[in-house]
């Protein structure tokens, strides 16, 4: 069953990925029931939208869904919080995770894409930045996907890279948008975190397609989503942000 929050964000928490059954979207390709139905729900309006939807959501929920966004266990959450932190900054990152309700990768992601789209259509982006927007929140959270932090700087440089590439593929995400944009896809899924300015130094990004200051912009839409798709999970989280987190900033 489809749900929707309270603020229209959909909720896939309910539904089980692996039990759906295919259905046919097209005479080569056979994407989930709930891929369809929000294909369906897109209206023609909004052909960037339903491509994301029809290329990418169903390898989102392929291999997404049995993923945490939002909540693990002790043992997972120790797996992921940086050996770098000091001792009582880890214990509290540990703590935090673990306290947090469970919620898949797919989920969140897909909340996050749909849940500021409507913010973005009014705001009259063009198409490259909508995909570039769409690709944004696919690749945001993909410390998770591989279960460790890496950043696309110093001597991480080369394994992030290789990690957006491979993820990409995965995802389905370089047949929504040419791989020349990758440097472009991460510098939005970095800084769409919690702290600001997380990595904007331009010299870890080669090639960038789209002007600086263009990505800059974009990557505040990605954050919304980010921050709209935990809303949508914890609504009352909305309550007690403060300083720089709080969505009146963005």
């Amino acid at each position: 069953m489809l749900m929707h929050s309270d603020n229209g964000i959909l909720d896939f928490g309910s539904l089980d990925f692996e039990d759906q059954q295919q259905v046919e979207l097209s005479e080569d390709r056979r994407i989930p029931p709930i891929a369809k139905l929000i294909f369906d729900s897109a209206t023609e309006d909004h052909p960037v939208l339903r491509q994301w939807i029809d290329t990418v959501v169903p390898h989102l929920l392929g291999n997404l869904g049995l993923k945490n966004a939002k909540g693990m266990s002790e043992r997972e959450a120790r797996l992921f919080v940086s050996t770098d932190l000091n001792p009582e900054a880890r214990e509290k990152a540990v703590a935090t995770l673990t306290s947090m309700p469970d919620q898949s990768l797919a989920v969140h992601t897909i909340n996050a894409a749909l849940g500021a789209w409507t913010i973005v259509d009014l705001a009259g982006l063009d198409d490259e930045s909508r995909r570039l927007y769409l690709a944004g929140v696919t690749m945001h959270d993909l410390n998770k996907m591989i279960e460790r932090e890496i950043r696309l700087q110093g001597k991480q440089a080369e394994d992030y890279e290789h990690a957006l590439r491979e993820w990409g593929r995965k995802l389905g995400l370089w047949d929504f948008i040419d791989q020349r944009y990758w440097p472009d896809v991460a510098f939005l899924a970095q800084n769409a975190e919690a702290k600001r300015g997380e990595n904007r130094t331009l010299a870890n990004y080669p090639n960038l397609q789209k002007d600086p200051a263009s990505l800059e912009d974009l990557a505040e839409f990605v954050r919304l989503a980010d921050l709209l798709a935990s809303v949508a999970q914890r609504p009352d989280d909305l309550m007690h942000m403060s300083g720089p987190n709080r969505p009146t900033d963005i």
